[in-house]
């Protein structure tokens, strides 16, 4: 079923199952211990939103406003954003897993306390991306913008990085590079 420009304020008796929300607003609300399941939204408002306990199957955010959206202690599993707004986007002690986000604003993004597998960034805005306890081992951040990201050390061992990017991120070590 598709659903067009509705506002909600809450979601708890809300069958979201297999639909496509299209300009629907979803901001300054909390979704709690709901799986969200094959669930497609476009150009969706989700700013200041938070997703709690939640499992996201097979979801899609395409053109959706995040900004400012936490998703905390959540199961991402098959799950795309893109061309979305995520500035802000706060992802906490969550587990990811084949999820991806494509020429998305990520700026100020953190990823704090989550596990990973199949993890991608594609041609994303990263800047001032905070990386805590979330190992990035195979994650692919060549494409994307990187600048001013923040990391421990042992989360980022292993991704993969363009040249130009790791002259960078070398200056977080202490480092200069002289050309």
């Amino acid at each position: 079923m598709i659903i067009t420009n509705n506002t909600y304020q809450n979601i708890i008796d809300l069958e979201m199952d297999g639909n496509t929300y299209e300009s629907c607003m979803f901001s300054d609300i909390s979704i709690d211990n709901k799986v969200l399941d094959n669930v497609t939204f476009k150009s969706c408002n989700f700013s200041n939103s938070t997703f709690s306990n939640c499992g996201l199957h097979q979801v899609k955010f395409i053109n959706c406003n995040l900004i400012g959206t936490s998703i905390l202690e959540c199961t991402l599993k098959n799950v795309t954003a893109e061309d979305s707004n995520g500035l802000y986007l706060n992802i906490g002690k969550s587990k990811i897993e084949n999820t991806s986000f494509i020429t998305s604003n990520l700026k100020e993004m953190r990823l704090i306390g989550c596990t990973e597998k199949n993890l991608e960034f594609r041609e994303c805005h990263l800047d001032k991306m905070t990386v805590s306890d979330t190992k990035l081992q195979g994650v692919d951040l060549s494409t994307s913008e990187i600048n001013g990201m923040i990391f421990k050390t042992s989360d980022i061992v292993g991704c993969l990085i363009s040249p130009e990017q790791a002259v960078g991120l070398i200056s977080n070590f202490g480092l200069i590079v002289k050309y």
